[in-house]
């Protein structure tokens, strides 16, 4: 923006050659002639001195309105400039990066000229990079807090039992304490996959200490293997173990009053907005 029209918005609004020219770190004599020069490049008389106060004249007030507009439009152009060349970070899951991908958010990431990243992590760590400020969004399985995030369901998954095709079982539904002769594989505390399962035993009065033996392991890929093996159990979202059912090498476990329905959600810290992050928030809405 033309330095004379800065100069004149402050005069303007302080009424005040010195005042002006103290917030602009300028003289006051430097003040004086940037309004002259405006005078002169617009062929009309801007400020009046009347027994030492100063009056604004018709056109100073129409000058004022165009300037202050334009000063508001180069704000807004430059933060618009800052935000295309910040960086956006974006976060999934484990289970939603490797089974559930949205194609769309994909596609749009890669073909925008904004700079991107994606963070990989359980939801308990893609919550706290957000609240430190580190992730601008993320897709979650587990819950969230309402207070610090703002969040989107868009999207509902069954979250099943799984085991080895070769168990072979007297009858299903199979009661829940029957379960706890197994070995359960899950995933490590933070993952909001186990969120879910250590609530529903909640309900139900146990907890995963319930199981005969536990075995931690933070990656889905290495579960599946592992419960290859008879005796062994673990839960997950379906899409998760559908290509390993389907091909016969595991199958849904049916367990007595466990039928569970989980939302994904797109998060992002309370109130912030980012224009790449509102597009991709649509683009998860539509899926």
């Amino acid at each position: 923006m033309d330095n004379k029209l800065q100069t004149f918005i402050k005069v303007y609004e302080l009424k005040s050659y010195t005042q002006a020219a103290e917030t602009l770190h300028l003289t006051q004599p430097a003040v004086s002639q940037q309004i002259k020069k405006l005078e002169t490049q617009f062929d009309c008389k801007l400020v009046n001195t009347n027994g030492g106060k100063m009056e604004f004249t018709e056109y100073a007030d129409i000058l004022y309105q165009y300037a202050k507009a334009n000063a508001q439009q180069i704000d807004t152009l430059h933060q618009n400039i800052a935000l295309k060349k910040q960086k956006v970070s974006f976060g999934m899951t484990l289970s939603i990066a490797d089974y559930y991908f949205p194609d769309e958010l994909g596609s749009f990431l890669v073909e925008s000229s904004h700079e991107s990243e994606i963070v990989i992590g359980n939801t308990e760590e893609l919550l706290e990079l957000m609240k430190i400020g580190q992730l601008d969004a993320a897709l979650i399985e587990g819950s969230y807090d309402r207070k610090c995030f703002d969040g989107i369901a868009y999207r509902q998954e069954p979250f099943i039992a799984v085991t080895s095709a070769k168990e072979q079982l007297d009858k299903e539904p199979i009661d829940l304490q029957d379960l706890f002769n197994r070995s359960l594989l899950i995933r490590e505390e933070g993952s909001g996959t186990r969120k879910i399962l250590e609530d529903w035993l909640f309900l139900e009065n146990e907890s995963v200490n319930s199981f005969k033996h536990i075995v931690e392991v933070a990656n889905f890929v290495a579960i599946k293997n592992m419960l290859l093996n008879d005796n062994c159990i673990s839960f997950m979202y379906e899409g998760v173990a559908r290509q390993e059912i389907k091909s016969g090498k595991l199958r849904k476990m049916e367990i007595e009053s466990f039928n569970l329905q989980r939302s994904f959600h797109f998060v992002t810290p309370k109130n912030q907005h980012h224009p790449l992050i509102d597009v991709l928030k649509s683009k998860c809405i539509k899926l």
